[in-house]
């Protein structure tokens, strides 16, 4: 949902169930969002949008036939806009939350070897650069009456981050009473996100086989990979409450194979086998005013595979009979290190650890499960 949407041929809303023929995680439904292919014909087309907040997107594509058998085209997208909400902390130093600054980029090649064969290779590019998304505060009551904090004992109210406007008058809370579109923070948000991959597919119109008749086989195969690296005022105030840095960096590779039926009068049917392996390492540096500097890594893999058979009978040509079934295996793994080097009296330890709080009352907490 980050990436925009350009140069499309359209979108597919397919109602559910989808799961045994769709692909995995669709028994709700699908919505395919495709792109424009290479054509025979030579084609250019842009187009230029302006709107407020000093909006302004450029977008084009050109087609450009290669040969009797090949074709390629190129796609771009190019968009600026201010943000939405007035960072006052840094005046007109561009640190309006909400802004646009992305650019992407497409390109397809398409080469028909044979009339019974179509290879084609994609690779795309998208990047947000700017400020990004930011919290921003809903003014309240400031007199900020007492918070039963659900429970928590009341030696460690005092280290937990308070609703923003308990924190004091400052200036963030008056202004977000008067200016619903005007912001205060002490650090200055940033994001530069990036998303880039490359798809390629093998469609074959195999020969009519007794018993079988008409079949077409099809391979995918794709990368993925995706890096978001943001700064955020975790709380959105001009308050230092939490300051988080954070790195994600995600890479996905997946393949299928399906071998389905053509032009059957009688039942149509669709045999695929799936496969897909995922890591992504996640980072973070948590800064807090208790004096808490919190590290944070993660490492996740998630691998799936599995196959599916879906068929449809036509008894009448008013109706219709599906029937399929799927097996799909997951796997899943992931660690997560935090450290809490804190100098205050939980020695180190994270309020949300296993063990710790029943400990409080005592004065000294307990060690947490690891």
């Amino acid at each position: 949902a980050r990436v925009s949407f350009f140069d499309l041929e359209g979108i597919q809303v397919l109602r559910g169930p989808q799961g045994t023929k769709g692909g995995k995680n669709t028994t709700a439904g699908a919505i395919n969002v495709i792109t424009r292919k290479p054509s025979d014909e030579v084609e250019t087309s842009g187009d230029v949008l302006f709107g407020n907040y000093n909006r302004i997107m450029n977008r084009g594509a050109v087609n450009i036939p290669l040969s009797e058998s090949a074709a390629i085209r190129s796609s771009f997208i190019i968009e600026n806009r201010d943000g939405y909400l007035e960072n006052l902390s840094f005046g007109n130093n561009d640190r309006d939350a909400f802004d646009v600054d992305s650019y992407g980029m497409r390109t397809h090649l398409r080469l028909n070897p044979i009339d019974t064969l179509e290879l084609l290779g994609t690779y795309h590019y998208f990047g947000e650069k700017g400020v990004g998304p930011q919290a921003d505060l809903i003014p309240l009551d400031t007199t900020c009456p007492a918070i039963p904090f659900l429970g928590i004992p009341e030696e460690i109210k005092s280290t937990l981050p308070r609703l923003a406007i308990c924190l004091g008058p400052g200036q963030q809370v008056a202004t977000a009473e008067t200016d619903p579109r005007a912001i205060y923070t002490n650090q200055a948000s940033s994001q530069s996100n990036r998303y880039w991959g490359w798809t390629g597919s093998g469609t074959w119109d195999a020969p009519h086989v007794e018993l079988v008749g008409e079949t077409q086989l099809k391979l995918l195969f794709g990368f993925q990979e995706t890096e978001i690296d943001f700064k955020r005022d975790f709380d959105g105030t001009d308050k230092f409450v939490v300051d988080v840095d954070s790195f994600n960096d995600s890479q996905q590779y997946s393949g299928e194979a399906q071998w389905s039926s053509v032009g059957s009068e009688l039942v149509d049917w669709q045999l695929s086998a799936f496969y897909m392996r995922e890591e992504s390492t996640a980072r973070a540096f948590v800064r807090t005013n208790a004096d808490l500097n919190i590290p944070v890594e993660q490492f996740t893999e998630n691998i799936a595979y599995g196959g599916a058979l879906h068929t449809e009978w036509y008894p009448h040509e008013t109706l219709t009979l599906s029937l399929g079934a799927r097996y799909t295996k997951d796997k899943k793994r992931s660690k997560l290190f935090r450290n809490n080097d804190s100098p205050n009296t939980f020695g180190g330890r994270l309020v949300g650890c296993t063990g710790v709080l029943d400990g409080l009352s005592g004065g000294q907490p307990k060690d947490p499960v690891p």
